[in-house]
């Protein structure tokens, strides 16, 4: 190769390589800003750690073949996360904030094969924590999935009505909580049946309904203990005791509460049971 055709190799290749490199610097750079090196690929099994700050956001990508189901969980510690999640095209197809704290499932069918985003982002107000991002579950999809995806849905739903503290705004999530229970049922998910159980037993006792919420509350503590879920059975038992407290009843109000203290504190229920509660005006 003569000096002239070098010449001309160099004016040609040196595009591309500036490309290479202002990319690689882009990358790194958006790394650094979210905390992440890189956007992390999920695989099955392999569970993530990171640590977040109120506002962040950082994402993570799952790549999938048409019609493959993906089931992710993002274990909350002392964050409540919400989630989005994009198609390869870009287009956003689902968000997930089910629950403040603990578990925080998600379910997609892939419509198209390729590359689909999450991105995670931190709901709680100047606090900063660590959550664990897991692929559980990676294989074809089956007919029951989309009862899976509508229940979450229906969790997500409910989480996301407007929390004034009305009559109105707590029995339309009870609505929402009956029919995510009734989708967990059909397809024998115990985990989101007691989720949902939980949820509507709060919901009664909000609404003054005692008796009904002593109900549902026992039958997600009975679920909890058998899938061994012991932060859930601290606020199941937790939200017994105020049934009790609210019935006039501090002894067995205190028993309750002193066997849900070893899990979880009871502060973690003040925004919903230590406010004033609608129904005590009727």
């Amino acid at each position: 190769m003569n000096g002239t055709e070098a010449d001309q190799l160099i004016k040609r290749l040196t595009p591309r390589v500036f490309g290479i490199i202002l990319s690689a610097f882009v990358l790194s750079l958006a790394g650094d800003i979210s905390g992440q090196s890189a956007v992390d690929t999920l695989e099955p099994g392999k569970a993530i750690e990171r640590e977040i700050a109120s506002g962040e956001t950082q994402s993570y990508q799952v790549i999938l073949s048409s019609g493959q189901f993906a089931h992710i969980v993002i274990e909350q510690h002392r964050q409540d996360l919400a989630v989005a999640a994009f198609a390869p095209d870009g287009k956003q197809i689902a968000t997930f904030d089910s629950y403040s704290k603990g578990p925080e499932p998600m379910s997609l069918v892939a419509k198209a094969s390729g590359v689909y985003r999450l991105e995670v982002q931190a709901v709680d107000k100047k606090s900063r924590g660590r959550y664990q991002i897991k692929l559980e579950e990676l294989r074809s999809g089956k007919s029951e999935d989309e009862k899976l995806i509508a229940a979450e849905r229906a969790m997500t739903e409910a989480k996301e009505i407007d929390a004034n503290e009305s009559l109105v705004s707590f029995r339309r999530r009870l609505e929402k909580y009956s029919e995510a229970l009734s989708l967990c049922r059909a397809i024998h998910d115990r985990r989101g049946e007691a989720t949902a159980l939980l949820e509507i037993g709060s919901m009664s006792a909000i609404l003054g309904e005692n008796s009904k919420a002593f109900e549902f509350l026992n039958l997600a503590l009975a679920l909890f203990r058998e899938i061994g879920s012991q932060e859930e059975q601290g606020v199941t038992l937790h939200d017994i005791g105020f049934i009790f407290s609210s019935s006039g009843e501090p002894q067995k109000a205190l028993e309750y509460y002193a066997q849900a203290l070893p899990w979880v504190s009871p502060k973690r229920r003040w925004n919903t049971f230590l406010k004033p509660c609608p129904c005590d005006e009727r």
